[in-house]
């Protein structure tokens, strides 16, 4: 009892066993920190992960409406040049109808 009593009030040096117990438990303590940081870091770089790959779903989906919308801006472009030469060709003839009505308007001298 006395010497539990002289540990308690610490005049008796700690029992290696218990001072190794003590450092055990400190590099546990620490260790446990490092896991939490190293799963908080993890997690926040799945996160990023998570986000970049969002954002490159949507860079490519913006990309292949780009690419959509180019095509049919070709094909537009196309249609509207075929348009406008029949155009030409259509305002030709009427030229060419015209000039013969006025022809025709002369030999019978209207």
């Amino acid at each position: 009892m006395e010497q539990n009593s002289a540990l308690a009030m610490g005049k008796f040096p700690m029992d290696p066993l218990i001072e190794r117990l003590n450092s055990l438990e400190k590099k546990l303590s620490q260790m446990v920190e490092y896991i939490k940081r190293a799963k908080r870091e993890r997690n926040e770089a799945f996160c990023k992960v998570e986000e970049l790959t969002a954002l490159l779903r949507n860079k490519e989906q913006a990309l292949k409406e780009l690419t959509q919308t180019k095509e049919r801006e070709l094909k537009l472009r196309e249609n509207l040049k075929r348009f406008e030469e029949e155009r030409e060709k259509i305002k030709s003839k009427i030229k060419t109808i015209l000039r013969e009505i006025s022809e025709l308007e002369k030999k019978q001298g209207i």
